[in-house]
């Protein structure tokens, strides 16, 4: 394909460890300074429970339970501003233990024609190894590869690929940036995991562009 046209797109972090979902509310995150006093006064407050929290800050939602914290966006415009949000939460409780990191993005891309979405699929599942189990051709309707990383850290990088359900003759990608502590102790807390976010954030984005620029052979 000569461009990417991509139509729908959103990044998420997420974080696996021990959290306390109760406290992630826009009062305190406007208390700690990550926030201003308009976006808190603009925030929606979806719930606010010892077992999960949800918050919506402009564009960015905040969901939070007692072993995952979830921050996306579905604008990737404002990708950086979800980043320095969590790595300013974290910042101020270190001690939180966490010690697993999935950079994600979510991106429909529209193939233009009805030849072109099925010349991808025929390209990236060959429908030849299925003709003995299959009396009609079939379609693929998921494929997802999985490799380990190649940057020394530890973790692995998986790219789901399928029919876009919002774009007609579209579709979406999804990539698993996703880091691991080895050996992690909960008193160590989270600064490992946030430094990790902070140093892999531009290459985990440029990873994102150059596997979807390769699958749909841009």
């Amino acid at each position: 394909m000569a461009s990417l046209k991509r139509e729908f797109e959103s990044r998420s972090i997420v974080l696996l460890g021990s959290f306390n979902p109760a406290i992630y509310q826009p009062a305190w995150l406007g208390h700690m300074g990550l926030l201003r006093d308009e976006e808190v006064k603009n925030a929606k407050v979806e719930v606010v429970h010892p077992e999960i929290s949800s918050i919506t800050i402009g564009t960015i939602k905040i969901q939070v339970q007692s072993q995952r914290f979830l921050g996306i966006t579905e604008n990737p415009g404002e990708s950086e501003i979800l980043r320095d949000l969590v790595v300013g939460i974290f910042k101020i409780l270190p001690h939180t233990p966490a010690h697993q990191l999935g950079l994600n993005s979510d991106t429909h891309f529209n193939l233009d024609s009805e030849e072109n979405w099925h010349a991808l699929g025929h390209r990236l599942a060959p429908k030849e190894p299925w003709k003995g189990v299959f009396t009609n051709p079939p379609g693929m309707r998921s494929l997802t590869m999985e490799g380990r990383r190649d940057d020394g850290r530890s973790g692995y990088v998986r790219v789901k690929i399928e029919p876009s359900l919002k774009i007609k003759h579209g579709v979406l990608i999804n990539i698993n940036d996703h880091y691991e502590i080895p050996e992690y102790k909960p008193e160590n807390g989270c600064a490992a995991i946030i430094d990790i976010l902070t140093s892999t954030w531009n290459d985990s984005l440029k990873r994102s562009q150059l596997t979807s620029e390769v699958l749909l052979g841009s």
